[in-house]
């Protein structure tokens, strides 16, 4: 029925209620239920790809610690400006390192290093979504402010496990950079389109090899007054399987503004995602003279062992 954005908005109206006197009965935005407006065109026609939609991603679905791990576990990771800075400074010194928002930087980073701590086979395809918001007027929907419907759609990247873990940073950044590149006016009416040619099929998700990664940044839950004060925190209560969640935070510890990242693996690849991650937040770039990397599946036959 409505998107984050959406359901801010009503949260926002119900707090503006709450702050003003009981005669207060119209709100500052008012609600636009226009739901037309993204309706399929006439006729309909899907004009791009959708690889969120494909119903199978390539390969046998096998982990090497995963297959019979069912037990999930949540943990929380704080992303302040140092860890961003070392995330970026990984990158090649060209304009990937100046102009990759945080969003695709961070994307990028925490989908290598959980297809790495998943430990599968080099050949299997894992496949990597994010939201991308409609509203303003980036993609051209023009949208009044007050609407409260969806606005927002799944553009997906796909990649080989093993070329995903091996390769640079940079390579999973151009990944996410054209992926989000490709979401326009026109992918919007396609998705639309696409809804009612194949039926309103489900966004596919498959276990180790899927993955989401939605934006609440710049929500504004975090600001919500309803007359009680500055929130301690707003935002999801925790991660979702296969789903994670951008969600703004201040480290009381240090008084630093980040974010957190909510994430939810079985238990043994949530340790390795945890080192995975912590490789790429704290530890230099430059390998140490003769070094030579080892395979995933050495790091993860050592990792059992």
């Amino acid at each position: 029925m409505s998107d984050s954005s959406g359901f801010i908005q009503f949260l926002n109206t119900i707090a503006e209620f709450a702050q003003q006197p009981q005669t207060k009965i119209t709100p500052s935005v008012p609600p636009i239920w226009q739901r037309h407006l993204l309706s399929a065109r006439q006729p309909p026609s899907i004009t791009c790809p959708h690889f969120e939609f494909d119903q199978a991603l390539a390969g046998a679905a096998t982990a090497t610690t995963t297959a019979n791990e069912t037990t999930t576990i949540d943990r929380s990771f704080f992303l302040g400006p140092k860890e961003i800075r070392a995330i970026r400074n990984r990158l090649p010194h060209h304009h990937y390192s100046t102009t990759a928002t945080t969003f695709e930087l961070l994307t990028a980073c925490i989908w290598q290093c959980r297809t790495r701590a998943l430990c599968l086979a080099p050949d299997e395809t894992v496949r990597l979504s994010f939201t991308v918001n409609g509203r303003g007027n980036k993609h051209g929907l023009n949208l009044s402010p007050g609407y409260y419907g969806n606005v927002f759609t799944y553009p997906a990247v796909m990649a080989k496990a093993g070329m995903l873990s091996m390769l640079p940073l940079g390579y999973a950044l151009q990944l996410v950079k054209k992926a989000k590149a490709q979401v326009s006016e026109e992918y919007f009416r396609s998705v639309a389109d696409l809804m009612v040619i194949k039926g309103r099929p489900s966004h596919t998700l498959e276990a180790n090899k899927d993955y989401i990664i939605s934006d609440n940044t710049r929500g504004g839950f975090d600001k919500l007054d309803f007359g009680w004060g500055k929130l301690v925190y707003g935002g999801i209560a925790r991660a979702i399987s296969l789903i994670s969640f951008y969600v703004p935070f201040r480290d009381i510890r240090g008084g630093e503004d980040g974010i957190v990242l909510p994430i939810c693996l079985p238990e043994s690849v949530m340790d390795r995602f945890e080192q995975e991650l912590k490789k790429m937040t704290q530890e230099p770039v430059e390998h140490p003279p003769n070094h030579k990397p080892i395979s995933m599946h050495q790091k993860c036959s050592q990792s059992i062992s």
